[in-house]
Parts: C-alpha cells; structure tokens; sequence
C-alpha cells in the first residue's frame, strides 16, 4: 500500500489561535512522513472574500489573521 489520500494534521486549541508563530511550532512538530505547507500569500482568502463582500463578517476578519491554519498546513497521509 501506498498512500490513498492526504488528511489535515488537528492542533490543540491553543495552537489553532496563534495565528503566524504557529510556523515555527509546526516546522519543530513536523511528522517526516507528513507534507508542510507554509503559505507564501496567507491573505488570499481575505481577498476572495472581500471580493464577496457579503462573506466578509467581522469574526471572518479576526479567524484570518488569528488562526494557524491560515500560515501553514501540515498534511499527514492516509494508508
């Protein structure tokens, strides 16, 4: 068996609010077998959804800047 798909790593909830310093934290907990993926352009999202102003709520605004996953990813597979 090789790999049938890839899953998104879960966090501890006081890691999922650390917005950027999540980086380095993923970089030192990064399963070798996993893939690590830092977003060079972590505001294309907010773009999108200013771009549908209607999307844009306030609680939007502070996940996009708050939240870890919108940095990096870690990607573990699935056997």
């Amino acid at each position: 068996g090789g790999v049938k798909g890839w899953q998104l790593q879960s966090v501890r909830l006081w890691r999922k609010y650390l917005g950027v310093l999540e980086t380095p934290i993923a970089v030192l907990d990064w399963p070798h077998d996993g893939l690590l993926h830092i977003t060079p352009r972590c505001f294309g999202a907010l773009r999108a959804l200013m771009a549908h102003r209607s999307q844009l709520l306030w609680y939007r605004w502070l996940y996009a800047l708050f939240s870890g996953y919108m940095y990096c990813n870690v990607l573990l597979p699935m056997r």
